[in-house]
């Protein structure tokens, strides 16, 4: 019964070892998954950029000596992330023999294509191990990303000339910086501002303006000329700017990129007059006189100084003691008053007489001048005789005269002939 029992028990260590003879891979398949580790050694660059390109290597290491046949690695990208025809998602190790050590170990190299519209964060890729026909492991290895490396277009600064913008202003300047902030250069940079309603162009000058090539971290100043309509109020006006440029970063297909930047432009109050109580009493040649009225400022804002200066043509029959006179500062609904003291010429003839005054405020150093028009009444000479009157009555006196001689020459020729 022993001998039986031994007889059984070495064929069964005959068959068994047969087994591991003509299958040696199976022996050990208890620990092929056990025996493989991956280590993500790194990416290239850290973190990846969109739109380009990131390297990944793993580092392959292998404990125990028993064979690994048939050992294969796919990785299996998902967004942003993805293979094109500069690399292979599957690398294949073949039969692995014997222990890792410092150098014997295997490297797996990826190159994948990062999307253009990818957001800066963690993504997540998975490595899957392949071994003969067991089932596969995945592995999950994170990847950063950043933010895209492309131009990044800010309005730095909006600065107005004058300081303060007002109504009915002409040829206000208002400068805007454009700031890229971006890591790449925008080329071409063409700017386009929209005005409200409010605002026009400035004859001459464009709304439009070519900057150029913007590089990363710096910045370059667009100018525009504009006009202020009148009675405009004070407050915000939006505005915007619409930028188009070249993005070289972008794909081949999408480089054109377009832009619209708000903003706002300031419209602060200004003073603005009335002229009251004008007084210009009619006057003859030679005679002196004085031009008096009230200016009162009417507006949303007081004026720092405030002065009449008046102008007059040259063929008017006027001597102004003094051409301008100072108020000084008007608040609003303050009036202040004005008198200009004149003569009028000896060879003055009657007529009504148009003189321009211009109202001029300094606001924040900046000058507003407002036009107006004003009437002088120039009449004839009252008296015994006026100039005209006069040069009548000297003709008469003189064909009196040459009559009274005419009749004396005539008498005396008379006398004559009767002699």
């Amino acid at each position: 019964m022993k001998t039986k029992i031994k007889n059984i028990f070495m064929i069964f260590v005959l068959l068994v070892s047969m087994f591991i003879i003509i299958n040696p891979a199976n022996a050990s398949s208890s620990n092929d998954y056990g025996a493989l580790s991956v280590k993500l050694l790194n990416q290239d660059p850290d973190p990846a950029n969109p739109g380009e390109y990131v390297e990944l290597r793993f580092k392959v290491t292998k404990s125990g000596n028993d064979v690994i046949e048939n050992v294969k690695f796919e990785l299996k990208p998902s967004f942003p992330f993805s293979f094109d025809n500069s690399d292979s998602p599957i690398k294949e190790i073949g039969n692995w023999y014997g222990n890792s050590d410092e150098e014997e170990y295997y490297t797996l190299y990826y190159k994948l294509r990062v999307a253009e519209d990818a957001i800066e964060g963690d993504y997540e890729i998975k490595l899957i191990q392949k071994i003969n026909s067991k089932s596969d492991i995945e592995k999950e290895f994170t990847i950063r990303v950043d933010e895209k490396k492309n131009p990044k277009l800010n309005i730095g600064y909006v600065k107005t000339s004058p300081a303060k913008l007002i109504a009915d202003y002409d040829e206000g300047l208002v400068e805007v910086e454009i700031v890229n902030n971006g890591e790449s250069a925008a080329k071409q940079v063409v700017i386009q501002m929209n005005l409200p309603e409010e605002f026009t162009e400035s004859f001459g000058y464009s709304s439009k303006v070519n900057l150029g090539t913007i590089d990363s971290g710096s910045s370059k100043t667009a100018k525009f000329y504009i006009d202020t309509k009148t009675g405009l109020k004070s407050g915000n006006y939006q505005t915007s700017l619409e930028l188009n440029y070249k993005d070289d970063t972008a794909s081949n297909g999408d480089r054109i990129k377009k832009l619209e930047l708000p903003f706002d432009i300031k419209v602060f109050g200004r003073p603005e007059y009335k002229i009251e109580n004008y007084v210009a009493k009619p006057t003859t040649e030679g005679k002196k006189s004085s031009i008096s009225f009230n200016v009162k400022n009417i507006g949303s804002r007081s004026s720092d100084t405030t002065s009449v200066q008046i102008f007059k043509d040259s063929s008017q029959p006027f001597e102004f003691v003094d051409k301008s006179d100072f108020i000084g500062s008007l608040d609003v609904d303050e009036t202040g008053q004005v008198k200009f003291d004149y003569k009028v010429k000896s060879d003055a003839v009657a007529k009504e007489c148009k003189l321009k005054l211009q109202i001029r405020s300094v606001i924040d150093g900046d000058v507003i001048v407002e036009d107006e028009t004003i009437s002088v009444t120039v009449n004839e000479k009252k008296g015994l005789i006026s100039s005209n009157m006069g040069t009548y009555f000297l003709y008469l006196i003189i064909l009196i005269i040459g009559g009274l001689l005419g009749m004396k020459l005539e008498k005396s020729r008379f006398k004559k002939n009767k002699k």
